[in-house]
């Protein structure tokens, strides 16, 4: 993760354009990247990093990158930085059932995406990793109301909603000029990035599959010590990687992906794209 944000970030000139501390920014990537668990098979380091990436690979398209200026990009990055921080491999759902202290202090809403934002905001307020400490604090709320907006979209019990919501407002616009509307695009921007598995090349996405469903299987065998109903797919006994991955492209993956391609293709003979294609 320090890698690609050093490439991302700093090497892209992200940060310099900005007139940020590279040293305070990389200092809090560092130890962001630090509190993902390395024994957590899917919802670590190595996901976020390739999220991250997605995203940036997202806002090059020409009729999405648009829609943005510095700042918001920064705001995506971070947000897909540390949108999984701290993750235990487990669901919210399962420390909702079980009355962990995450779900009481939550109360059971959006247990893991409000434990990954406070906790990695209390990390940004550390003097050694504040690199947003010059920000006025209307334009820091404003970055921070941002990224709270994303990493609560990536909770995939808002997904239709927001999938819903950016078909109402979205589609038919050729740029997102209300700060709402911007803020949906990032969301169905970050969400693409985050279920983004299913689009990167067969061995590659089939780690991914293997890393998901071993999560699943883990949080299973939890389940069964505590006389609990098994999860869906969480079976290691019956295993079912291929029903898993039916139906979350069919009915998760593929909608927003589709809508997001439509979207982005209708826009592409809209005069605000084809000048910023030429430039």
């Amino acid at each position: 993760l320090l890698t690609m944000s050093y490439h991302l970030f700093v090497k892209s000139g992200l940060i310099g354009r900005l007139h940020l501390n590279t040293e305070k920014f990389l200092n809090f990537i560092k130890e962001i990247e630090e509190g993902y668990h390395t024994d957590v098979t899917f919802h670590n380091a190595c996901h976020v990093t390739d999220v991250l990436h997605c995203m940036y690979y997202l806002t090059t398209v020409p009729n999405i990158a648009i829609n943005f200026k510095d700042w918001d990009l920064l705001a995506m990055f971070v947000a897909a930085c540390i949108h999984d921080y701290d993750h235990p491999g487990l669901s919210s759902k399962f420390l909702i059932q079980i009355g962990d202290p995450l779900a009481v202090l939550y109360n059971d809403r959006s247990v893991l995406e409000n434990h990954h934002l406070a906790m990695s905001f209390s990390i940004l307020y550390k003097e050694q990793n504040n690199f947003l400490e010059h920000l006025d604090k209307e334009k820091f709320n404003d970055f921070r109301e941002t990224i709270i907006n994303l990493v609560l979209a990536t909770d995939l019990a808002e997904h239709f909603q927001i999938l819903s919501l950016f078909k109402k407002k979205i589609l038919n616009l050729p740029k997102c000029v209300q700060r709402e509307d911007k803020i949906l695009l990032m969301k169905i921007l970050i969400k693409c990035a985050d279920i983004s598995n299913p689009t990167k090349e067969r061995s590659i996405y089939k780690k991914w599959v293997d890393g998901i469903m071993e999560e699943y299987y883990r949080q299973g065998d939890r389940e069964k010590e505590l006389n609990m109903p098994l999860s869906p797919f969480g079976n290691r006994d019956v295993p079912k990687p291929n029903s898993c991955q039916k139906s979350f492209v069919e009915f998760i993956a593929a909608p927003i992906f589709e809508v997001l391609a439509e979207w982005v293709y209708t826009c592409q003979s809209k005069p605000e794209v084809d000048e910023h294609s030429k430039s």
